[in-house]
């Protein structure tokens, strides 16, 4: 399993919901 394909995968899903959690608290 290559670390590198998941590394992009969780942080954008990370991000995604950074985004959405701090939008939701706005």
């Amino acid at each position: 399993m290559t670390q590198e394909k998941v590394s992009p995968l969780r942080e954008r899903m990370m991000e995604d919901m950074r985004i959405r959690g701090m939008g939701d608290k706005s």
